[in-house]
């Protein structure tokens, strides 16, 4: 069978000059080696093992009064905001988020309670 000037190799793929989504006989291209030939510049370069979180001591930890009725909000949307975004960041189940955001408020110097996010 001449498949655009290619001989197709059929074998047991019941008439398709295809199996499992390849043609049969060609190779997948080589995929490019990419060499790192400067590897001072590199590990210069490269921030290892730093993580950069600013916190403002002057922002609203808690909830303002909203003027409705009902109960205050105990956060700030900052507050939540900030134990999510850690969640979402590193991948964390809640728990592990909320641990962390504590550790994180502890390292700034913050004596800021966390939101109890999970019941």
């Amino acid at each position: 069978m001449e498949w655009n000037g290619f001989v197709a190799q059929i074998g047991r793929c019941s008439g398709r000059p295809w199996a499992r989504g390849k043609l049969v006989g060609m190779s997948a291209p080589a995929k490019p080696k990419y060499r790192t030939t400067n590897w001072k510049d590199y590990n210069t370069a490269k921030a290892r093992g730093s993580l950069l979180i600013w916190l403002d001591k002057d922002m609203c930890w808690h909830g303002i009064a909203s003027g409705n009725q009902g109960r205050r909000r105990k956060y700030s949307e900052a507050a939540i905001q900030f134990c999510l975004t850690i969640k979402g960041l590193f991948n964390l189940a809640l728990r592990q988020a909320m641990g962390m955001a504590q550790s994180l408020l502890k390292l700034a110097g913050l004596d800021w309670e966390v939101p109890a996010l999970a019941p």
